[in-house]
């Protein structure tokens, strides 16, 4: 039995057509899958084809007002109603084709419209606020492996509309850890993982940003102030404390909410860090920077980046189990935060700074592995200058 699929693009061309009393014949672009799955994606109407993956498979001629004669290559032919597949989303049809032999034979034809006002449905409800994430804007800086899990699982949420922000590139150690696969090597990470939630939610709003967050000159703040002012929330997964610290200055600075997600070495705890502004909150130089409030597994961690050499990294099996780990928590804290004021919130994070255990610690005490801890008290260095009494917001 064959399958047509017909997407929401399809559909508004061929409107488009035969609104038009046109009787040319177009063609029809889009994907074969499994051999008899058959994706009719767009039209090409005399432009230049905007998605380069998609190939031509069959032809479309207009019959009436609401008809089409569609012919995908040569074994399947069949009339096409707009309103008929509209009204019912699902339709079973038979069409006549020859096979091998030259015989004529005739099967069932499975047709059903994608409604990507459906893809939702199973979370839209009374008691999960899709309405209130769908207006949030976030900023996430660093696409690796957990910064692409984190913009994933906040598009499956309801979060529409994001900035980017990373000069990587995708390479091919990336790909045990990473969401993006051996297509995307060569490519800048923010095009890899615009392109892959792009693909599962269409009318998601995304910029990308390739470069790598400074502010060392007036300029460049200023080119990142127009960027992100308007996000409700910034996440950092840079796993580079250098660049943190600049972030936690200029997010204090223009009062934008801040988490700081990260891993200690070898991935044996995960850190969720929260600062906002507005509330006053003790800065993230303050928490990591000077006081060490944070444990850690080694005892240079404040120093410790990703861009080491490859060869200097020992072998972490599991590398992105534990990775993923970490991150499922950093997402649900991530949820509370764009959702606190809103009742009955999932995952109540009311700490702003989380420690998990994804292994079992000998420094500074002993610690079971998949144990999460808070830290509730936090105190504000003195002499911060960025978060300090003495410090208003926006003073540079």
């Amino acid at each position: 039995m064959a399958t047509i699929v017909v997407f929401p693009e399809f559909i508004n061309s061929m409107r488009h057509i035969l609104q038009n009393k046109s009787d040319d014949k177009f063609e029809i672009y889009g994907l074969i899958q499994d051999d008899y799955v058959f994706q009719l994606r767009d039209l090409k109407l005399n432009k230049e084809y905007y998605n380069k993956s998609w190939k031509f498979i069959g032809t479309l001629e207009s019959k009436n007002k609401s008809q089409g004669l569609v012919k995908i290559f040569k074994d399947i032919q069949f009339v096409l109603d707009i309103e008929e597949i509209i009204n019912n989303r699902r339709l079973s049809k038979n069409f006549d084709f020859k096979d091998s032999q030259n015989n004529n034979k005739s099967e069932n034809l499975d047709i059903f419209l994608v409604d990507l006002s459906r893809l939702f449905l199973r979370i839209d409800a009374k008691d999960v606020p899709l309405a209130v994430l769908n207006q949030k804007k976030v900023g996430i800086i660093g696409l690796g492996s957990g910064g692409a899990l984190i913009a994933q699982y906040l598009s499956k949420a309801g979060v529409r509309d994001f900035v980017f922000i990373d000069k990587d590139i995708f390479q091919e150690h990336n790909i045990i850890r990473h969401i993006c696969s051996l297509k995307d090597v060569g490519r800048y990470k923010t095009y890899a993982i615009r392109d892959f939630l792009l693909e599962r939610i269409p009318d998601l709003r995304i910029t990308t940003v390739e470069d790598y967050f400074n502010t060392d000159t007036k300029e460049t703040e200023e080119k990142f102030w127009q960027i992100l002012s308007d996000r409700d929330l910034l996440i950092s997964t840079t796993g580079d404390h250098s660049i943190n610290y600049k972030i936690n200055r200029f997010a204090y600075t223009y009062g934008l909410n801040t988490v700081y997600a990260g891993t200690t070495d070898k991935i044996g705890s995960g850190l969720m860090i929260r600062v906002e502004p507005s509330n006053g909150d003790v800065c993230y130089n303050c928490i990591y920077g000077k006081e060490k409030i944070i444990p850690t597994t080694t005892a240079d961690e404040v120093s410790v980046t990703y861009d080491r050499k490859l060869e200097d990294i020992f072998s972490q099996p599991g590398l992105g189990i534990d990775i993923d780990n970490v991150t499922i928590f950093v997402v649900r804290f991530i949820m509370y935060t764009l959702l606190r004021r809103i009742e009955n919130t999932l995952y109540p994070f009311p700490y702003n700074v989380y420690i998990w255990y994804n292994k079992d610690i000998e420094q500074p005490i002993h610690i079971d592995g998949l144990e999460l801890y808070y830290v509730p008290s936090l105190i504000r260095i003195k002499d911060c200058g960025i978060c300090s009494i003495e410090k208003k917001l926006g003073e540079s």
